[in-house]
């Protein structure tokens, strides 16, 4: 035998010379049949035969009657290759390999140091405390409750009151104003008396003066005292309004007044001013307009807890998928760490066989640099463990303090029955879940909203006419005004008014007719698409589902025959059938198809819980939500440990239950039952 290369190296190429006779005795064992049995060709396994898959047997072709049967060898024997045995390694060396390859294929699941367990449920309830995404939209609701309360506020009572002081000093310097001065009797006797008694002074004093110049003097002097008086007023007055939902204005308003007929101040009030006024719109008269602010801010009230609702739902499915992301992440770990043992063992069995001189000194390089490679592979999926930990802590939105140790699932993946899974109703599930929906029901909600304020503005084109009557009366009290024979009378009073406010271009209220129809449309669109979205997402879960079930179940079958065909490529790499590439092909596809499996198991457990949010399965009415009672808006809390794994339960109502974190049942813009059981 001629070898141009290693003769233990498939890949490379053999010659052989092989003489006559051994070539009849190559002949004879491949021609001749074993006593009483049809004859069959032979070969030369590498491996004992013990070691190598059963064939299943097919049936022969019946040959023609009078026809001899001739049995042909199925590789020409000229050609056959016969690999030369590799030096035995010794039986304790041997040993050791062996029990080294095998503890390398079994996975290791093991927790580093710097991580904490968490069990799916908890993670699930870390979410519904500390969630930011939850907080945020909790907030918002706040917002709409603030805008609700503000729009109803155009329909309070509206008290006034005013009590007022004023004291006035009038002073005249001309005879206009003196005349003014002297308008009351009062102010004239205090002159007369004044001009009197300066000028009997005067003449007691001085018998021979004048007297018409004293008279005029005395008279000039007491009237320019006279022209600064003292005036004080009492002010009081008290008005009630009231704007109705339908339009109507209402108003009371009474003031009394606190002077007498001799200006000066008195009590009780000598006149009681009471004035009564309605207005109206005839023209944009009616509830359903005057109030459209107010119905659409409480319809994106409880749009906004519809939206709390869903948004605690979609916290919750993104802490399942990024739990199970990086279950997944760990598994590909724990692979990852056993294709670096596998690699290993393969390097010290390469090493032991190159001392040994089974193999040339130059395959032990190779090993070398695929265990390097799948020591490299093992860091990268550490630091995807790493990275979807960090993305897991996130989602819950763990505090400093908890994120000392990074979470770590403890949970396996989930599993189904192919059985219940090929008895789902898909027309069922997009039923129920259309009704369900809570971010669906959000947006008719909105989409109400957004009519009204349409209509409100197609209404408010209408020219305006208005309407008003009023009427009141002066209840005088006698005894203060000086009026004969006292008591009180009373002098009534009507009013009505009519008025109308028309502009012709009317361009400011088209605009807004503009806007509000194009909210609506923008509206429709959204919940259109929502509709459409939830539809597609429950048929694609369910056709999902079924294909990652056919994956998972082919990937583990993989995985299997992947560990048997490196164990079987191992020991022919020792008996030199086989060559280090070989091996280290056969350890790719095992790593390979784990990943695989892995990436299958996460997709069918995410795809479980997707299912369960689109349906509006996920949270019940036993999760009880306040908005959000800061910092724990979670109120009670019941979730069972398999309602993430499992297929939708449509026997349960549709949750969470989320309430105003200042819950008022009995005032009307907050109503006493969830806005979606209306």
């Amino acid at each position: 035998m001629k070898l141009l290369r290693n003769p233990r190296s498939l890949q490379r190429t053999i010659f052989c010379r092989v003489s006559p006779r051994a070539l009849a005795g190559i002949s004879l064992l491949f021609l001749q049949p074993a006593i009483g049995q049809q004859p069959t060709p032979q070969t030369n396994p590498a491996i004992p035969q013990a070691e190598q898959p059963t064939a299943t047997p097919s049936v022969e072709p019946q040959l023609p009657t009078g026809q001899k049967e001739e049995t042909k060898p199925l590789i020409p024997a000229v050609g056959f290759p016969t690999p030369t045995p590799t030096p035995a390694l010794a039986p304790e060396v041997q040993t050791r390999l062996d029990q080294e390859f095998e503890e390398a294929l079994q996975v290791h699941r093991f927790r580093p140091s710097f991580f904490a367990p968490l069990s799916l449920l908890d993670a699930v309830r870390l979410t519904l405390m500390q969630n930011s995404d939850l907080r945020m939209s909790a907030e918002d609701a706040q917002s709409a409750r603030g805008a609700l309360k503000k729009a109803t506020g155009n329909y309070d009572s509206q008290f006034i009151g005013a009590l007022g002081y004023v004291r006035t000093q009038l002073s005249n310097s001309n005879s206009t104003n003196a005349v003014s001065a002297f308008s009351t009797q009062n102010q004239i006797t205090q002159v007369l008396t004044q001009t009197l008694t300066q000028t009997l002074t005067q003449l007691k004093a001085n018998p021979n003066a004048n007297i018409s110049q004293l008279v005029t003097a005395n008279a000039a002097q007491s009237s320019g005292n006279a022209s600064t008086t003292e005036v004080q007023t009492v002010i009081a007055t008290a008005d009630a309004f009231k704007t109705l939902r339908n339009g109507i204005d209402l108003s009371v308003e009474y003031s009394p007044q606190f002077l007498n007929s001799q200006n000066k101040l008195a009590w009780p009030p000598a006149v009681h001013q009471i004035t009564f006024s309605m207005g109206m719109s005839l023209t944009k008269f009616g509830t359903y307009f005057n109030s459209a602010d107010e119905t659409a801010a409480r319809k994106d009230y409880q749009a906004a807890l519809l939206t709390v609702g869903h948004t605690t739902t979609k916290a919750v499915l993104d802490a399942i998928q990024a739990y199970w992301k990086e279950a997944a992440a760990l598994e590909k770990f724990y692979y990852a760490d056993r294709s670096y043992r596998v690699n290993a063992a393969v390097l010290s069995l390469t090493d032991e066989m190159a001392k040994n001189g089974g193999i040339a000194q130059t395959e032990v390089p190779l090993a070398l640099a695929h265990r390097a490679e799948a020591f490299a592979a093992r860091s990268a999926a550490l630091i995807e463990v790493l990275n979807s930990a960090k993305a897991l802590a996130a989602t819950l939105g763990l505090t400093r303090e908890q994120l000392r140790l990074l979470p770590f699932p403890s949970d396996h993946f989930p599993g189904l029955n192919e059985t219940a899974l090929s008895r789902i109703n898909e027309s069922q599930l997009i039923d129920v879940a259309l009704g369900r929906r809570l971010d669906r029901l959000a947006a008719i909600e909105k989409v109400d909203g957004k009519r009204l304020k349409s209509d409100h503005a197609r209404i408010d084109l209408r020219p305006d006419v208005k309407f008003s009557i009023g009427g009141g009366a002066d209840i005088i009290d006698g005894r203060q005004t000086g009026t004969p024979g006292g008591g009180y009378s009373v002098d009534p009073q009507v009013n009505a008014n009519v008025s109308l406010n028309w502009t012709p271009a009317n361009n400011k209220k088209e605009g807004a007719l503009l806007s509000a129809e194009a909210d609506l449309d923008k509206s429709i669109i959204g919940l259109d698409d929502i509709s459409r979205d939830i539809e597609l997402s429950i048929q694609n879960d369910i056709s999902t589902m079924q294909e990652y079930q056919v994956e998972v179940t082919q990937s583990d079958l993989a995985v299997e025959n992947y560990k048997k065909t490196v164990t079987d490529l191992r020991e022919k790499f020792r008996l030199g059938a086989a060559t280090l590439l070989d091996l280290f092909q056969g350890v790719a596809g095992l790593d390979k198809s784990a990943t695989a499996l892995a990436d299958a198991k996460s997709s069918m457990a995410s795809a479980i819980a997707k299912l369960r949010y689109d349906t509006a399965t996920m949270l019940t009415r036993d999760t009880v939500m306040r908005t959000p009672g800061f910092p724990n808006p979670v109120e009670k809390m019941r979730l069972k440990s398999d309602v993430f794994v499992t297929l939708p339960d449509l026997n349960q109502e549709a949750g969470p239950s989320v309430k105003d974190r200042n819950y008022e049942p009995n005032i009307k813009y907050i109503s006493g039952h969830p806005p979606w059981h209306h």
